[in-house]
């Protein structure tokens, strides 16, 4: 048998320090209060079902809080091996070990309780990362164990099931992290208001700089807005390529457009031979002065010119008579 003690500061265990009628009322009225959501935790168990347990290092700041940092000890009392069995896969060894911890709580006063805690550990490729993974399973296992003997505040109330059913059903209030409350080195300083700070850089700083010098004017010009596409304008043959205005739309348009019912049949679809562009086809993203260009440079190859036009009337006139 093995015995490993943490002793508290205030000095030889063997020498208990009774508790004052105030320290004792005021540890007892804690350990009488169940714990509350944001000190429960849930994992999944055998069969599907759920198990409601503390974490070890929740239980040590409560054993601290309720009995004092200098108010209690743990000790081991023995570490008992069960069994330690060994495979091979792949002419590679594997180890299967399983032990139990019995450990003791004890007080300044000398009260204490003791526990037991088991740890295992299935298929591990080395023997002492298993025998460490194990002891220090029980051992935490037996310090959880032994604290609920003392109350409810300790983790005796979850093994109450109403409690437990009572407590799934409450939310946990958030923390929100505090850096003023970390143990910092004496050479680390920084000003307490430093959380009020905005995170920027060089570029951010730089960039927002320089758009508080613009004028308003400016920066209404560095983002334009979207243009959307405006359609049946007349475009008169003798306007100039030289120059790009913009041309009013008509209000007798402006009627005809409103006229229309929606049952109009969809614009064609491109296609691969050039055709000439019907004058409504104007958009007001294009530049114009090229879209003139084009329509110029386009002939219809389908219609005849107007020589030709007449030629082919006097050669049917003349077959008539």
């Amino acid at each position: 048998m093995s015995i490993i003690q943490h002793q508290s500061s205030s000095g030889d265990p063997n020498c208990p320090q009774v508790f004052t009628d105030e320290e004792a009322e005021h540890i007892r009225l804690k350990l009488s209060r169940k714990l509350g959501p944001e000190y429960v935790s849930r994992r999944s168990g055998p069969g599907g079902s759920s198990v409601t347990y503390i974490e070890a290092w929740k239980v040590i700041e409560l054993a601290n809080e309720v009995f004092g940092f200098n108010g209690w000890s743990s000790s081991i009392q023995s570490i008992h091996v069960d069994y330690v069995d060994e495979t091979f896969d792949n002419h590679r060894p594997k180890y299967s070990v399983g032990l139990s911890v019995i450990l003791r709580i004890t007080l300044k006063d000398g009260t204490f309780h003791e526990d037991i805690g088991y740890g295992s550990i299935d298929n591990c490729r080395g023997k002492a990362i298993a025998f460490e993974k194990c002891k220090k399973e029980g051992t935490t296992d037996a310090l959880k164990r032994a604290l609920r003997t003392f109350g409810s505040s300790m983790g005796n109330c979850l093994y109450d099931r109403n409690y437990t059913q009572a407590i799934s059903r409450m939310t946990p209030q958030k923390k929100t992290f505090d850096r003023e409350s970390l143990m910092r080195p004496p050479s680390v300083s920084y000003p307490s208001n430093r959380t009020n700070y905005p995170r920027t850089n060089a570029t951010s700083s730089s960039n927002t700089s320089s758009n508080t010098n613009m004028s308003p004017y400016t920066k209404q010009a560095s983002a334009p807005s979207p243009q959307k596409p405006i359609t049946n304008r007349n475009v008169p043959s003798n306007v100039s390529t030289n120059h790009a205005q913009k041309l009013p739309i008509n209000t007798n348009e402006q009627k005809h457009e409103s006229a229309v019912t929606t049952n109009a049949a969809p614009p064609p679809m491109h296609n691969t031979h050039p055709r000439k562009r019907s004058d409504t086809e104007i958009y007001a993203d294009e530049d114009l002065d090229t879209l003139l260009l084009e329509e110029a440079q386009l002939e219809d190859v389908g219609s005849p010119k107007p020589e030709e036009f007449e030629s082919i009337l006097k050669a049917m006139e003349e077959f008539e008579q």
